[in-house]
């Protein structure tokens, strides 16, 4: 099933040339984007964390385009036949989109665990990460909205168990869909561990969505921990298609003639025709004509 990325999303409201971004100077500094017109995103943060009325004003300006942005993501999956959607975001609860929802897993960490997990990702202060928790929706109102709550407060191990039962929970769940017919779900996810994968929220995303894809072609409905091994083995296969394609479009190879001498006389009896390809990826002609035969 499709899954929109709220906080995707809500990046690129920020990107140069949004509408919302003269906003945002208006409510808190024209220096919180640069010359270039790309918006100094910590800055903003601690300005618009430092009091309620500044993340409510954050919110009001940003809210809105981001939920049309995700409005017509779902619109572009239902065209495409998608069933169900998933949207993974932090501020769900208590917008308008919530009332779209038909159930909402909320994941949640000890106060003083997130603190030291915001600081170690974005490189800020207790005191600038303790502002942007208290900044969101409180716990219990997420909770009291919740179909269910993943505590993400132990071991890697642990949380794999608790993964691998909210799963076996979500498939056993029925969705009934608009036409009345009921829908059984099938979940299959991928998971990067922090910080032994990676240590930005990209490059874990990255790693995860990679993980899972690999599951959907092999063992749909598991959960798949992300292997470096195997990106790299796909990656590497990736580039050396991508280099097939540049070797027949721009005819990167090249010929070479190699006597061959009879034992006999001492003089040439033939030449054997060599080709070799002008690419450090394409190294043995074998390669070459596995992958001819693979492309057609």
């Amino acid at each position: 099933y499709p899954c929109v990325d709220a906080d995707l999303v809500a990046r690129e409201v920020l990107l140069p040339g949004s509408a919302c971004i003269p906003q945002l100077q208006a409510a808190f500094g024209t220096d919180i984007a640069d010359e270039n017109g790309e918006v100094r995103r910590r800055l903003l943060a601690d300005r618009a964390f430092a009091t309620p009325e500044g993340t409510a004003r954050l919110t009001a300006i940003t809210q809105p385009e981001i939920l049309r942005r995700i409005d017509a993501a779902l619109a572009d999956a239902e065209r495409a036949g998608a069933k169900l959607a998933f949207v993974d975001g932090a501020v769900i609860v208590g917008t308008p989109f919530e009332q779209r929802c038909d159930a909402l897993i909320l994941v949640t960490a000890p106060y003083d665990t997130s603190v030291a997990r915001i600081c170690a990702r974005d490189g800020i202060a207790p005191e600038m990460a303790r502002r942007r928790l208290d900044a969101q929706t409180p716990l219990e109102t997420l909770r009291a909205a919740a179909t269910a709550e993943l505590v993400n407060d132990g071991t890697p191990e642990q949380l794999r168990e608790k993964l691998e039962a909210l799963t076996r929970a979500m498939q056993q769940a029925v969705v009934v869909l608009p036409s009345g017919s009921d829908l059984h779900i099938s979940i299959s996810g991928g998971v990067a561990w922090y910080p032994e994968d990676g240590r930005d929220i990209e490059t874990l995303k990255k790693y995860a969505d990679f993980a899972m894809y690999q599951v959907k072609h092999s063992h749909k409905g598991r959960m798949c921990d992300f292997d470096i091994g195997s990106y790299h083995q796909e990656a590497y296969a990736a580039q050396t298609q991508q280099d097939f394609a540049l070797l027949l479009q721009e005819e990167l190879v090249s010929y070479h003639f190699q006597p061959i001498y009879s034992a006999r006389s001492g003089r040439v009896a033939a030449y054997e025709a060599l080709m070799r390809v002008d690419l450090p990826t394409l190294h043995s002609p074998a390669q070459v004509m596995q992958l001819a035969h693979e492309t057609g």
